[in-house]
């Protein structure tokens, strides 16, 4: 069934390809969420939000930023830390990690 329509432009929706789908026995791969599990020696620091969310600077070297993302690749998780200086909004450094520890932000 479906060669008869690879090549052709035929317009449908989501319903119908998931009925489709259904009908012939093909199952989608579903993208699960990573979520990050904390061990029992992890100890949580809530700083105080200082920057308010005002991301506009006016001087240099004032204000950095950082973030972890989660990336899977084929040979599993990769942690990406980025460092972003809010007035010129250039990546002051980054550096990417096997495992979140004080070694990927360090």
């Amino acid at each position: 069934m479906f060669s008869e329509i690879v090549g052709k432009e035929i317009s449908c929706g989501v319903n119908k390809i998931a009925r489709i789908m259904r009908i012939n026995n093909f199952i989608a791969g579903i993208n699960r969420k990573h979520s990050y599990k904390k061990t029992k020696n992890d100890v949580v620091y809530i700083s105080e939000n200082i920057l308010n969310r005002e991301f506009s600077q006016t001087e240099p070297n004032k204000v950095w930023v950082s973030d972890i993302a989660y990336i899977y690749t084929e040979m599993g998780w990769a942690y990406l830390c980025v460092f972003l200086n809010l007035y010129s909004k250039v990546i002051a450094g980054w550096s990417v990690s096997k495992s979140v520890n004080t070694d990927l932000i360090l």
